[in-house]
């Protein structure tokens, strides 16, 4: 069927109520926008003639449509040009997808744990391409770093930390410092004591539990690099598990997501991750069993940025690489601009509260 003949047949679809015989749908975001049998106001001429360009549909909510671009950095409402995304678009995708690759391909340096006072241990993964390949190497110390655990690690605490790698080295390396400085203090107000902190090269989720069940610990918690979203490859996870074990499902542990500069910021993710520790050792359970309706949650994340005095409001949700420099520059993962480094707050921005930079150009 040649191009021209299945625009017709599309055409005809929609001026009768339905694509390939479904109806329109009529909520979400084909809700916002003029029926498609009223408001085409266009035609196709008979036989093998061109189809009759039609105009762009109106668009009836553009604040609603706005509010929805902003919540998400997805590709929502970017328009087309032709058949085609446009130009902006594509390099956008371009350069979210470099964002992305180039985390899942980031390694911590050697030695960097030993900077931050943790104890560097490796799974049976040998190296980054078997790590990818066997996430199931992964999942289970190596002989050595396990005699290490048994040999060097405290015994019996309330809490035991682990820093993993896992998908994103890059994450780890930004957010696990500062999550970690931020929950020693808070967990040592409220009398619990803290193993010795870990680190894991090549590592997925799972050694919380290999760690925890070894030294006895209480409650483990593992940070851990998330798998990198469309332009967002600074994303750290943390999961936590009352008492431990090998046998510890996904729905027995507890998740704070999305922690990096743009969402919850990795201090007050260490507030957080200590209120829900208290909370997983008041109730003895952690994961769907455990009550968190009387926690706060921290808004820090989730509230807009301000206005930029030169341009308009700024985005809420933002990619590490953005076009829009007006709603901040978003390179937190080690990318510099020429107003601040790394993405932490600086002087010229007027930034106090720890969020990308604003910046003319990146």
């Amino acid at each position: 069927m040649t191009t021209r003949r299945l625009m017709e047949e599309l055409q005809a679809e929609v001026r009768g109520g339905g694509v390939f015989g479904r109806s329109a749908p009529a909520r979400g975001v084909a809700s916002l926008l003029p029926s498609a049998r009223g408001d085409t106001g266009g035609s196709v001429r008979g036989g093998d003639a061109s189809v009759v360009k039609q105009p762009a549909p109106r668009v009836q909510d553009p604040a609603l449509l706005e509010q929805l671009k902003a919540s998400t950095p997805a590709k929502v409402g970017v328009g087309r040009a032709g058949l085609r995304y446009r130009t902006q678009t594509l390099l956008q995708f371009l350069a979210d997808f470099a964002v992305a690759k180039a985390a899942v391909e980031s390694q911590v340096p050697e030695g960097w744990a030993e900077q931050q006072g943790w104890v560097a241990l490796q799974t049976a993964a040998e190296d980054p391409d078997q790590f990818l390949a066997r996430p199931d190497l992964g999942r289970r110390l190596s002989e050595a770093s396990m005699s290490v655990v048994r040999e060097r690690f405290a015994r019996d605490p309330d809490v035991q930390i682990v820093v993993a790698d896992g998908l994103s080295a890059t994450a780890s390396m930004q957010n696990a410092p500062p999550m970690v400085q931020a929950l020693e203090p808070e967990l040592a107000r409220r009398g619990l004591s803290v193993g010795t902190v870990a680190f894991v090269r090549h590592c997925r989720a799972k050694i919380a539990d290999v760690v925890g069940q070894a030294v006895g610990a209480r409650v483990a918690m593992i940070l851990i690099g998330e798998r990198p979203g469309l332009g967002t490859g600074d994303g750290m996870s943390a999961y936590l598990v009352w008492q431990p074990h090998e046998e510890r499902t996904d729905a027995e542990k507890q998740a704070i997501s999305n922690i990096h500069r743009r969402g919850m910021l990795p201090e007050e993710a260490g507030r957080f991750a200590a209120r829900l520790i208290e909370a997983i050792l008041e109730q003895q359970t952690s994961g769907v069993t455990l009550d968190v309706s009387r926690i706060e949650v921290p808004k820090s994340g989730l509230s807009a940025p301000p206005a930029h005095p030169a341009g308009p409001q700024a985005r809420t949700r933002i990619n590490q690489a953005h076009p829009e420099p007006l709603a901040g520059c978003g390179q937190s993962h080690g990318q510099q601009c020429d107003r601040a480094q790394n993405g932490l707050p600086g002087a010229v921005c007027n930034r106090s509260d720890g969020r990308p930079c604003e910046a003319t150009t990146y």
